[in-house]
Protein backbone atom coordinates (compact mmCIF):
# COMPACT_ATOMS: atom_id res chain seq x y z
CA UNK A 1 0.00 0.00 0.00
CA UNK A 2 1.38 3.23 -0.75
CA UNK A 3 2.05 6.11 1.44
CA UNK A 4 -1.17 8.32 -0.28
CA UNK A 5 -3.35 5.26 0.14
CA UNK A 6 -2.51 4.78 3.95
CA UNK A 7 -2.71 8.52 4.66
CA UNK A 8 -6.47 7.75 2.78
CA UNK A 9 -7.56 4.80 4.71
CA UNK A 10 -6.44 6.41 8.12
CA UNK A 11 -8.60 9.47 7.73
CA UNK A 12 -11.41 7.02 6.59
CA UNK A 13 -11.02 5.21 9.87
CA UNK A 14 -11.11 8.36 11.95
CA UNK A 15 -14.10 9.79 11.07
CA UNK A 16 -15.64 6.12 12.08
CA UNK A 17 -14.10 6.78 15.54
CA UNK A 18 -16.00 7.64 18.96
CA UNK A 19 -16.64 11.73 19.64
CA UNK A 20 -15.11 10.94 23.08
CA UNK A 21 -11.63 10.59 22.37
CA UNK A 22 -8.65 12.92 23.96
CA UNK A 23 -6.88 15.67 22.12
CA UNK A 24 -4.61 15.32 19.36
CA UNK A 25 -6.57 12.63 18.44
CA UNK A 26 -9.94 14.45 18.11
CA UNK A 27 -8.04 17.11 15.67
CA UNK A 28 -7.30 14.52 13.39
CA UNK A 29 -11.03 13.14 13.12
CA UNK A 30 -12.28 16.56 12.86
CA UNK A 31 -9.54 17.58 10.16
CA UNK A 32 -10.58 13.98 8.89
CA UNK A 33 -14.43 14.27 8.64
CA UNK A 34 -13.99 18.17 7.71
CA UNK A 35 -11.81 16.76 4.46
CA UNK A 36 -14.87 13.88 3.86
CA UNK A 37 -17.55 16.88 4.13
CA UNK A 38 -15.74 18.96 1.94
CA UNK A 39 -15.11 16.84 -1.06
CA UNK A 40 -18.94 15.37 -0.99
CA UNK A 41 -19.88 19.68 -1.00
CA UNK A 42 -17.69 19.73 -4.10
CA UNK A 43 -19.09 16.58 -6.14
CA UNK A 44 -22.45 18.11 -5.56
CA UNK A 45 -21.62 21.62 -6.83
CA UNK A 46 -19.73 20.69 -9.36
CA UNK A 47 -23.59 18.34 -10.77
CA UNK A 48 -24.91 21.18 -10.04
CA UNK A 49 -23.01 23.14 -11.91
CA UNK A 50 -23.02 20.96 -14.69
CA UNK A 51 -26.98 21.08 -14.97
CA UNK A 52 -26.95 24.66 -14.81
CA UNK A 53 -25.04 24.76 -17.36
CA UNK A 54 -26.58 22.80 -19.54
CA UNK A 55 -29.77 25.11 -19.26
CA UNK A 56 -28.11 28.32 -19.48
CA UNK A 57 -25.15 27.59 -22.17
CA UNK A 58 -27.27 27.69 -25.23
CA UNK A 59 -28.70 30.54 -24.92
CA UNK A 60 -25.97 32.70 -23.80
CA UNK A 61 -23.68 30.80 -26.92
CA UNK A 62 -26.61 32.48 -29.20
CA UNK A 63 -26.57 35.63 -27.42
CA UNK A 64 -22.74 35.88 -28.03
CA UNK A 65 -23.28 34.91 -31.62
CA UNK A 66 -25.78 37.55 -32.42
CA UNK A 67 -23.92 40.45 -30.03
CA UNK A 68 -24.50 43.97 -31.70
CA UNK A 69 -21.38 45.46 -32.87
CA UNK A 70 -21.10 47.51 -30.09
CA UNK A 71 -21.32 45.48 -26.86
CA UNK A 72 -17.66 44.80 -26.74
CA UNK A 73 -16.92 48.36 -25.94
CA UNK A 74 -16.58 49.09 -22.01
CA UNK A 75 -19.40 51.97 -20.46
CA UNK A 76 -16.95 53.43 -18.54
CA UNK A 77 -13.15 54.24 -19.53
CA UNK A 78 -10.44 55.39 -16.62
CA UNK A 79 -8.39 58.19 -17.27
CA UNK A 80 -5.33 57.72 -18.91
CA UNK A 81 -2.79 59.87 -20.81
CA UNK A 82 -0.72 63.03 -19.77
CA UNK A 83 -2.94 65.77 -17.97
CA UNK A 84 -2.99 69.34 -19.58
CA UNK A 85 -0.50 70.86 -17.09
CA UNK A 86 1.68 67.86 -18.12
CA UNK A 87 1.58 68.68 -21.57
CA UNK A 88 2.61 72.61 -21.13
CA UNK A 89 6.02 71.24 -20.22
CA UNK A 90 6.62 68.70 -22.94
CA UNK A 91 8.82 69.91 -25.88
CA UNK A 92 9.71 68.83 -29.63
CA UNK A 93 12.20 66.97 -31.30
CA UNK A 94 12.90 66.64 -33.95
CA UNK A 95 13.03 62.33 -35.71
CA UNK A 96 14.07 60.89 -38.67
CA UNK A 97 12.40 62.52 -42.23
CA UNK A 98 9.56 60.71 -43.72
CA UNK A 99 10.74 59.23 -47.02
CA UNK A 100 7.61 60.57 -48.93
CA UNK A 101 9.75 64.15 -49.18
CA UNK A 102 7.99 67.49 -49.33
CA UNK A 103 4.27 67.49 -50.11
CA UNK A 104 1.44 69.14 -49.43
CA UNK A 105 -1.88 67.71 -47.36
CA UNK A 106 -0.96 64.01 -46.85
CA UNK A 107 -3.01 61.89 -45.20
CA UNK A 108 -1.54 61.15 -41.39
CA UNK A 109 -2.98 58.37 -39.41
CA UNK A 110 -2.16 56.49 -36.14
CA UNK A 111 -2.43 52.29 -36.71
CA UNK A 112 -1.66 50.66 -33.67
CA UNK A 113 2.34 50.50 -33.29
CA UNK A 114 2.97 52.94 -36.77
CA UNK A 115 2.13 56.23 -37.54
CA UNK A 116 0.92 56.34 -41.58
CA UNK A 117 1.57 58.83 -44.27
CA UNK A 118 -0.43 58.04 -47.15
CA UNK A 119 -0.77 60.98 -50.74
CA UNK A 120 -0.69 63.97 -50.77
CA UNK A 121 0.25 67.06 -53.66
CA UNK A 122 3.83 66.94 -54.33
CA UNK A 123 5.23 68.94 -57.15
CA UNK A 124 3.40 66.64 -59.75
CA UNK A 125 0.04 66.60 -58.81
CA UNK A 126 -1.82 63.79 -56.03
CA UNK A 127 0.10 60.95 -55.11
CA UNK A 128 -0.66 57.25 -54.02
CA UNK A 129 2.42 56.73 -52.43
CA UNK A 130 2.80 55.60 -48.63
CA UNK A 131 4.87 55.05 -45.22
CA UNK A 132 4.78 53.94 -42.19
CA UNK A 133 6.73 55.30 -38.64
CA UNK A 134 7.19 52.80 -36.38
CA UNK A 135 6.93 54.14 -32.81
CA UNK A 136 9.01 51.72 -31.32
CA UNK A 137 11.76 51.80 -33.40
CA UNK A 138 11.35 55.13 -34.61
CA UNK A 139 12.07 54.56 -38.24
CA UNK A 140 10.34 55.35 -41.51
CA UNK A 141 9.79 52.72 -44.35
CA UNK A 142 7.93 53.10 -47.45
CA UNK A 143 5.25 50.35 -47.18
CA UNK A 144 3.76 48.42 -50.65
CA UNK A 145 2.04 50.24 -53.20
CA UNK A 146 -1.87 50.24 -53.87
CA UNK A 147 -2.59 48.24 -56.56
CA UNK A 148 -5.81 49.29 -56.50
CA UNK A 149 -7.39 53.41 -57.87
CA UNK A 150 -8.57 53.84 -53.98
CA UNK A 151 -7.57 57.18 -53.73
CA UNK A 152 -6.41 59.63 -50.70
CA UNK A 153 -7.68 62.59 -52.00
CA UNK A 154 -9.83 64.10 -48.78
CA UNK A 155 -9.88 60.32 -47.99
CA UNK A 156 -11.67 59.24 -44.66
CA UNK A 157 -9.97 56.68 -42.79
CA UNK A 158 -10.73 54.04 -39.66
CA UNK A 159 -8.29 51.98 -37.94
CA UNK A 160 -9.80 48.23 -37.50
CA UNK A 161 -7.32 47.79 -34.56
CA UNK A 162 -5.81 45.26 -37.71
CA UNK A 163 -6.05 47.67 -40.74
CA UNK A 164 -6.10 50.65 -41.90
CA UNK A 165 -9.68 51.56 -43.80
CA UNK A 166 -9.58 54.58 -45.98
CA UNK A 167 -10.84 55.57 -49.77
CA UNK A 168 -11.87 59.16 -50.76
CA UNK A 169 -14.68 57.22 -53.43
CA UNK A 170 -13.56 58.92 -56.26
CA UNK A 171 -10.76 57.06 -58.52
CA UNK A 172 -8.27 59.50 -59.98
CA UNK A 173 -8.07 60.14 -63.53
CA UNK A 174 -11.64 58.80 -64.54
CA UNK A 175 -15.13 59.42 -63.84
CA UNK A 176 -16.31 56.77 -61.02
CA UNK A 177 -19.05 55.48 -63.52
CA UNK A 178 -19.37 51.46 -62.84
CA UNK A 179 -19.28 50.34 -66.37
CA UNK A 180 -16.12 51.61 -66.86
CA UNK A 181 -13.49 49.38 -65.75
CA UNK A 182 -10.53 50.41 -62.97
CA UNK A 183 -12.85 53.17 -61.96
CA UNK A 184 -15.37 51.23 -59.57
CA UNK A 185 -14.78 53.40 -56.61
CA UNK A 186 -13.18 51.12 -54.01
CA UNK A 187 -11.89 51.00 -50.35
CA UNK A 188 -8.28 49.78 -49.42
CA UNK A 189 -7.30 48.08 -46.19
CA UNK A 190 -3.79 48.19 -45.41
CA UNK A 191 -1.94 45.98 -42.60
CA UNK A 192 1.11 47.46 -41.46
CA UNK A 193 2.09 43.85 -40.15
CA UNK A 194 2.16 42.24 -43.05
CA UNK A 195 2.74 45.57 -45.34
CA UNK A 196 0.03 44.37 -47.84
CA UNK A 197 -3.42 45.85 -49.31
CA UNK A 198 -6.39 44.22 -49.68
CA UNK A 199 -9.54 46.31 -51.07
CA UNK A 200 -12.95 46.21 -51.47
CA UNK A 201 -15.52 47.46 -53.83
CA UNK A 202 -17.99 50.21 -52.40
CA UNK A 203 -21.80 49.17 -52.76
CA UNK A 204 -23.14 50.58 -56.05
CA UNK A 205 -25.40 52.87 -54.33
CA UNK A 206 -22.20 55.07 -53.68
CA UNK A 207 -21.09 55.15 -57.20
CA UNK A 208 -20.48 58.43 -57.92
CA UNK A 209 -21.05 59.93 -54.29
CA UNK A 210 -18.18 60.67 -51.98
CA UNK A 211 -17.38 59.55 -48.67
CA UNK A 212 -17.38 62.27 -45.81
CA UNK A 213 -17.77 60.03 -42.29
CA UNK A 214 -16.72 56.83 -41.00
CA UNK A 215 -16.82 54.68 -37.86
CA UNK A 216 -15.42 51.78 -36.74
CA UNK A 217 -17.94 49.82 -34.19
CA UNK A 218 -15.31 46.97 -33.37
CA UNK A 219 -17.26 44.87 -36.40
CA UNK A 220 -17.56 46.82 -38.87
CA UNK A 221 -16.69 49.71 -40.48
CA UNK A 222 -19.89 52.08 -41.30
CA UNK A 223 -19.31 54.99 -43.89
CA UNK A 224 -21.60 57.74 -45.12
CA UNK A 225 -20.82 59.31 -48.48
CA UNK A 226 -22.97 62.61 -50.08
CA UNK A 227 -23.43 63.44 -54.13
CA UNK A 228 -21.99 66.34 -55.20
CA UNK A 229 -25.79 67.99 -55.30
CA UNK A 230 -25.64 66.96 -51.17
CA UNK A 231 -29.38 66.01 -51.13
CA UNK A 232 -28.55 62.06 -51.37
CA UNK A 233 -26.98 59.95 -48.87
CA UNK A 234 -25.84 56.53 -48.65
CA UNK A 235 -24.46 54.40 -45.56
CA UNK A 236 -22.68 51.28 -46.07
CA UNK A 237 -21.70 48.71 -43.31
CA UNK A 238 -18.29 46.86 -44.00
CA UNK A 239 -17.25 43.51 -42.19
CA UNK A 240 -13.65 43.33 -42.56
CA UNK A 241 -13.54 39.85 -41.65
CA UNK A 242 -16.78 38.79 -43.94
CA UNK A 243 -15.14 40.76 -46.68
CA UNK A 244 -18.98 41.58 -47.41
CA UNK A 245 -20.98 45.27 -47.25
CA UNK A 246 -24.43 45.82 -46.11
CA UNK A 247 -26.58 49.19 -47.28
CA UNK A 248 -27.70 50.70 -43.92
CA UNK A 249 -29.29 54.17 -45.46
CA UNK A 250 -31.32 55.72 -42.66
CA UNK A 251 -34.91 57.23 -43.61
CA UNK A 252 -34.43 61.05 -43.66
CA UNK A 253 -37.35 63.06 -43.43
CA UNK A 254 -38.55 64.50 -46.22
CA UNK A 255 -37.70 67.58 -47.64
CA UNK A 256 -34.39 67.51 -45.45
CA UNK A 257 -31.24 67.60 -48.08
CA UNK A 258 -28.35 66.40 -46.15
CA UNK A 259 -25.63 69.16 -46.77
CA UNK A 260 -22.74 68.19 -44.12
CA UNK A 261 -22.84 64.26 -42.54
CA UNK A 262 -21.15 63.52 -39.06
CA UNK A 263 -20.56 60.01 -37.52
CA UNK A 264 -19.20 58.46 -34.22
CA UNK A 265 -19.52 54.99 -32.84
CA UNK A 266 -19.82 54.83 -28.58
CA UNK A 267 -20.10 51.65 -26.87
CA UNK A 268 -23.82 50.59 -27.53
CA UNK A 269 -24.60 52.56 -31.15
CA UNK A 270 -23.39 54.75 -34.02
CA UNK A 271 -24.92 58.25 -33.90
CA UNK A 272 -25.02 60.29 -36.60
CA UNK A 273 -25.52 63.93 -36.98
CA UNK A 274 -27.25 65.03 -40.77
CA UNK A 275 -27.30 69.02 -41.59
CA UNK A 276 -29.69 69.48 -43.82
CA UNK A 277 -31.33 72.67 -45.58
CA UNK A 278 -35.11 72.68 -46.61
CA UNK A 279 -37.14 74.44 -49.27
CA UNK A 280 -35.99 78.50 -49.71
CA UNK A 281 -38.25 80.84 -48.87
CA UNK A 282 -39.93 83.72 -51.28
CA UNK A 283 -37.41 86.23 -48.88
CA UNK A 284 -34.33 84.23 -50.24
CA UNK A 285 -33.84 82.16 -46.56
CA UNK A 286 -34.00 78.90 -46.29
CA UNK A 287 -35.20 76.26 -43.75
CA UNK A 288 -32.10 74.56 -42.30
CA UNK A 289 -31.55 72.14 -39.03
CA UNK A 290 -29.96 69.03 -37.79
CA UNK A 291 -31.19 65.41 -37.58
CA UNK A 292 -29.56 62.97 -35.11
CA UNK A 293 -29.87 59.24 -35.76
CA UNK A 294 -28.63 56.72 -34.01
CA UNK A 295 -28.00 53.34 -35.35
CA UNK A 296 -27.65 50.01 -33.43
CA UNK A 297 -27.70 46.79 -34.98
CA UNK A 298 -30.17 44.39 -33.77
CA UNK A 299 -33.07 43.81 -35.70
CA UNK A 300 -33.52 42.23 -39.24
CA UNK A 301 -34.25 45.86 -41.69
CA UNK A 302 -31.61 48.36 -41.28
CA UNK A 303 -33.92 50.86 -42.13
CA UNK A 304 -35.68 50.19 -38.58
CA UNK A 305 -32.59 49.85 -36.70
CA UNK A 306 -32.32 53.65 -36.89
CA UNK A 307 -33.88 55.90 -34.59
CA UNK A 308 -34.69 59.06 -34.61
CA UNK A 309 -33.21 61.17 -31.62
CA UNK A 310 -33.08 64.33 -32.20
CA UNK A 311 -34.70 65.45 -29.45
CA UNK A 312 -33.18 68.78 -28.19
CA UNK A 313 -30.26 68.75 -30.05
CA UNK A 314 -29.36 72.10 -30.62
CA UNK A 315 -30.71 73.05 -34.76
CA UNK A 316 -28.14 76.29 -35.14
CA UNK A 317 -24.87 75.13 -34.44
CA UNK A 318 -22.70 72.98 -37.07
CA UNK A 319 -21.29 69.62 -36.23
CA UNK A 320 -17.74 69.57 -35.87
CA UNK A 321 -15.87 66.07 -36.56
CA UNK A 322 -17.15 64.09 -32.80
CA UNK A 323 -14.65 62.44 -30.40
CA UNK A 324 -15.90 59.70 -27.96
CA UNK A 325 -13.86 59.42 -25.07
CA UNK A 326 -15.18 56.48 -23.47
CA UNK A 327 -17.48 58.09 -21.32
CA UNK A 328 -18.83 61.01 -23.69
CA UNK A 329 -18.70 62.63 -27.02
CA UNK A 330 -16.67 65.67 -27.47
CA UNK A 331 -17.27 67.95 -29.59
CA UNK A 332 -15.32 70.90 -31.03
CA UNK A 333 -16.13 74.77 -30.92
CA UNK A 334 -18.01 75.45 -34.93
CA UNK A 335 -20.16 77.98 -36.46
CA UNK A 336 -23.84 78.97 -36.44
CA UNK A 337 -25.58 76.56 -38.89
CA UNK A 338 -27.74 78.22 -41.29
CA UNK A 339 -27.75 78.00 -45.30
CA UNK A 340 -27.52 81.41 -47.84
CA UNK A 341 -28.32 84.39 -45.94
CA UNK A 342 -28.07 84.17 -42.13
CA UNK A 343 -30.88 86.22 -40.29
CA UNK A 344 -28.33 87.18 -37.75
CA UNK A 345 -24.57 87.28 -37.67
CA UNK A 346 -22.20 84.51 -37.65
CA UNK A 347 -21.38 83.21 -33.64
CA UNK A 348 -19.01 81.03 -32.69
CA UNK A 349 -20.14 78.32 -30.42
CA UNK A 350 -17.61 76.82 -27.85
CA UNK A 351 -17.74 72.92 -27.56
CA UNK A 352 -19.34 70.53 -25.03
CA UNK A 353 -19.12 67.16 -24.00
CA UNK A 354 -22.62 65.28 -24.58
CA UNK A 355 -23.66 62.06 -22.58
CA UNK A 356 -23.70 59.27 -25.44
CA UNK A 357 -26.92 57.73 -24.18
CA UNK A 358 -28.90 61.02 -23.86
CA UNK A 359 -27.31 63.18 -26.21
CA UNK A 360 -27.73 65.74 -24.00
CA UNK A 361 -24.98 68.64 -22.54
CA UNK A 362 -22.78 67.40 -19.82
CA UNK A 363 -19.93 70.25 -19.90
CA UNK A 364 -18.91 73.26 -21.85
CA UNK A 365 -15.40 73.43 -23.15
CA UNK A 366 -14.57 77.28 -22.50
CA UNK A 367 -13.30 79.03 -25.50
CA UNK A 368 -9.62 78.92 -26.89
CA UNK A 369 -9.16 82.82 -27.33
CA UNK A 370 -5.77 81.86 -29.25
CA UNK A 371 -7.53 79.72 -31.34
CA UNK A 372 -10.94 79.66 -31.69
CA UNK A 373 -11.88 77.97 -34.42
CA UNK A 374 -9.79 74.93 -33.16
CA UNK A 375 -9.62 71.23 -33.93
CA UNK A 376 -9.48 69.47 -31.40
CA UNK A 377 -7.39 66.16 -30.64
CA UNK A 378 -8.51 64.22 -27.32
CA UNK A 379 -5.50 62.56 -25.23
CA UNK A 380 -7.76 60.93 -22.65
CA UNK A 381 -6.91 63.78 -20.07
CA UNK A 382 -6.95 66.86 -22.22
CA UNK A 383 -7.68 68.36 -25.46
CA UNK A 384 -5.34 69.20 -28.06
CA UNK A 385 -6.53 72.28 -29.34
CA UNK A 386 -5.03 72.64 -33.69
CA UNK A 387 -6.07 75.71 -35.69
CA UNK A 388 -6.46 75.20 -39.58
CA UNK A 389 -6.28 78.23 -41.98
CA UNK A 390 -8.36 77.25 -44.67
CA UNK A 391 -8.00 80.52 -46.33
CA UNK A 392 -4.96 79.87 -47.65
CA UNK A 393 -4.35 77.70 -50.80
CA UNK A 394 -3.84 74.48 -49.15
CA UNK A 395 -4.90 74.22 -45.25
CA UNK A 396 -1.92 75.62 -43.14
CA UNK A 397 -1.50 74.38 -39.65
CA UNK A 398 -0.26 77.40 -37.42
CA UNK A 399 2.29 77.36 -35.97
CA UNK A 400 1.32 77.38 -32.45
CA UNK A 401 -1.03 75.00 -30.36
CA UNK A 402 -2.91 74.76 -27.16
CA UNK A 403 -4.31 72.96 -24.61
CA UNK A 404 -6.92 72.49 -22.46
CA UNK A 405 -6.66 71.04 -19.11
CA UNK A 406 -9.95 69.45 -17.42
CA UNK A 407 -8.54 69.87 -14.04
CA UNK A 408 -8.26 73.31 -13.88
CA UNK A 409 -11.14 74.10 -16.60
CA UNK A 410 -8.29 76.69 -18.46
CA UNK A 411 -6.36 76.52 -21.80
CA UNK A 412 -2.62 76.68 -22.11
CA UNK A 413 -0.06 77.30 -24.61
CA UNK A 414 2.11 74.31 -25.75
CA UNK A 415 5.69 74.73 -27.51
CA UNK A 416 6.12 75.77 -30.49
CA UNK A 417 6.88 73.58 -33.20
CA UNK A 418 8.74 76.62 -35.26
CA UNK A 419 7.35 75.73 -38.31
CA UNK A 420 3.78 75.07 -40.42
CA UNK A 421 2.78 72.22 -41.59
CA UNK A 422 -0.64 70.64 -43.75
CA UNK A 423 -0.61 67.35 -42.41
CA UNK A 424 -2.96 67.27 -39.44
CA UNK A 425 -1.18 65.92 -36.08
CA UNK A 426 -1.77 62.52 -34.55
CA UNK A 427 -1.63 61.72 -31.17
CA UNK A 428 -0.09 58.20 -30.53
CA UNK A 429 -0.87 57.61 -26.79
CA UNK A 430 1.81 59.68 -25.33
CA UNK A 431 3.20 61.66 -27.83
CA UNK A 432 2.30 64.34 -30.71
CA UNK A 433 4.00 63.49 -33.89
CA UNK A 434 3.60 65.48 -37.08
CA UNK A 435 5.04 65.44 -40.45
CA UNK A 436 5.87 69.29 -41.95
CA UNK A 437 5.36 70.10 -45.50
CA UNK A 438 8.92 69.53 -46.05
CA UNK A 439 9.05 65.73 -44.93
CA UNK A 440 10.42 66.53 -41.32
CA UNK A 441 8.93 64.73 -38.79
CA UNK A 442 8.45 66.52 -34.78
CA UNK A 443 7.14 64.79 -32.03
CA UNK A 444 5.97 66.54 -28.77
CA UNK A 445 7.38 64.64 -25.69
CA UNK A 446 8.32 64.91 -21.93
Amino acid sequence: MTDEEQARDLLDRATRLPDDLTPPVQRMIRRGREQRRMRTTQRTLAVGLVAVLAVVAPPAIRAINHRTPYQHQSATVRPFGPTGAQLAKYRWSKLPPSPLGPRQEPLLVSAGRYVIELGGIGKHGSTNDGAAFDLKTRRWHKIAPVEVNVGFDQAVTAWTGRELFVTDGVPANCSPRPNVPGCEPRAGLYDPATNLWSNTLLPTEMFGLRPVAVAWTGRVVELAALNAHRDRLAVGAYNPVTGRWRVITPRLPAEHRPQLIQMVATYNRVILWSEWAGKTEPNGLTDSGIDVFAFTDNGPSPVAAWRNVTGKWPQGVEVGPPIFTGNSILLPPNMQWCVGRCLQNIELHVGFFADPLTLRKITTVPADLAAPFGQFIWTGRAIISVFVDDRAPHPVLVNHLDVYDLATRTWRALASPGTHTTAFPVWTGSRLLVVTHTGATLVLHR
